[in-house]
Formats: C-alpha cells, structure tokens, sequence
C-alpha cells in the first residue's frame, strides 16, 4: 500500500469514527432535547445535522464532474427548524453519511490531485477531502457538546474516563488490605503486566514474582495522599504507609495506567524514612 491509498484508508476510518461519536451522543438526548438552543442566534443539534446532511448531499454528489455547491441546494433552509423528529433527521443523516464513504470507497490514487471545484474556488481532490473531515469534525464537536449539556447527570462519556482521586485512592488502599494481600488472584489482577517496583530493602520486584505466594498479611495506614493525573489515562500517586505490624515507615510512589477501561498498577516504589 502506498502513502495515498494509505490516505484513502485513513480518511475513510476517520469519517466511521466521528459518525460514531455522533451517533453515541445523539442516543443519549430526548426529542426535546433535539430542538433546544443553548442561547439566541445558536443552532440546535437539528439544525446541524440538518445542515452536515445537506452538505454532504450538495458536496459528494457527482463529486468529480459539478461544483460541490449544488445549484438546487437552499442552505438558509437548512438553519430552519422543521421540527423533524430524531428517526426523520437520523434517516437522512445516516444516508448522507453513507453518500460520502461511497464515494471516497470509490476514489483512486490517481483521483488525488485531480482538480474539484466548491463554489467555483478550485481543490486538489486532497484537499477538497480535507476541507470536508475538519468540517464535520467540528460539527460533531458541536452535536457533543449539546448533547453532554442536555443529558446532564445521565450523560454516558464517548471516551476514556477521567479518574477521580477517589477512585485511584481507593486502589491504593486495596492493596494494602490484608484480605487482599492473601489472595495471589486479587494481587495479580491489580498488577499492570509491566509491572515493577522498586521495594524499600532495594530490591526490584516484576509482576511474575507475585504469581507464586501471597504478600504478607500485615496490618497497615495510609497517610498524606495525594494523586496527580499526568495524562488521561496515567495517575502518579504519593502517600506514606504506616506498617503496624512492623513498625515501620514507608514513602510510597506508584504510577497507575488504564488500558481497556481497567487502572492497572505500572510502577511501584517504597522508600523507608527514618
């Protein structure tokens, strides 16, 4: 496969992956949701996909051979509400959709750097494809946004999650139970498979090591914690633990990451204080 066919592709799987994105908010919000504005001179989540819909029409039909800016298109019209319900609109969204991946399906690499006109201002075909994905790129941004908004409390996220520290605390501290300490199948399913850590008699430990014999059962505290998010799916914790049964004081670090929806526990360290 060569860069442009490779374009092709990329574009292609960029296009399915908004569409989704789209089509997950748009499940979460009610008809009247659909025909609400946020304030004057804004447009509601029908508006918008009154418009992408027309703008693909108008954009991707005969898209090779006649301006993009079909003759017969009434774009005013667009950014009136019809008052069409949610199955009314999805149904020409969905086609409208449809439209454009046929059409991109149907392109060569040849077909790249031939000359396309939208409102008679010349594109290459890269370029006009371009213009077109960062177009319904911030429609979709803007059909989120809505519906976020609306759905309020109820709104289910389209992406990773972000971790609260509560979440993350409340890992830390499982691994510091007893009842979990004695169970080698709860430890290993804390344990990101990369796992290291770097113990306070100075040892290194990998996840494998745990897999044979539980941890000891000691009774323990923890102190002082704090948690640092450092990118969506990466938290770095600090705390200090206060081993009862051995009479012990420990700064610990540990950095955890998500993978799968999952918070794993990366990296480990235990420095002894005192």
């Amino acid at each position: 496969m060569n860069s442009k066919q490779h374009f092709l592709q990329v574009v292609r799987a960029r296009l399915h992956d908004l569409k989704k994105t789209a089509d997950r908010a748009l499940v979460q919000i009610d008809e009247k949701s659909l025909h609400r504005i946020l304030a004057k001179d804004t447009n509601s989540i029908a508006l918008i996909m009154q418009h992408v819909s027309n703008n693909m029409r108008s954009r991707w039909t005969d898209f090779l051979t006649s301006d993009g800016e079909k003759p017969n298109r009434n774009r005013d019209a667009e950014f009136v509400d019809q008052r069409r319900s949610l199955n009314e609109l999805k149904g020409d969204w969905d086609e409208a959709w449809q439209l454009v991946d046929d059409v991109i399906a149907g392109l060569d690499e040849e077909d790249l750097m031939k000359i396309v006109y939208i409102r008679q201002e010349a594109h290459t075909v890269m370029e006009a494809i371009l213009r077109q994905l960062a177009h319904y790129a911030y429609h979709v941004g803007q059909i989120v946004y809505l519906s976020k908004h609306f759905a309020g409390d109820a709104w289910r996220t389209l992406t990773i999650p972000l971790p609260d520290e509560g979440s993350i605390e409340r890992l830390e501290r499982s691994h510091l139970k007893p009842d979990v300490r004695s169970s080698i199948e709860a430890v290993m399913n804390l344990l990101d498979e990369y796992y290291v850590e770097f113990g306070s008699s100075g040892r290194v430990f990998r996840r494998a090591g745990y897999a044979d014999s539980p941890l000891p059962e000691d009774e323990m505290e923890m102190e002082d914690f704090r948690c640092v998010l450092l990118a969506p799916d990466v938290a770095h914790t600090t705390y200090r633990v206060v081993n009862l049964t051995r009479g012990t004081v420990t700064n610990r670090s540990s950095i955890w990451r998500q993978e799968n929806g999952a918070w794993k526990l990366y990296f480990h360290q235990g420095t002894k204080t005192g």
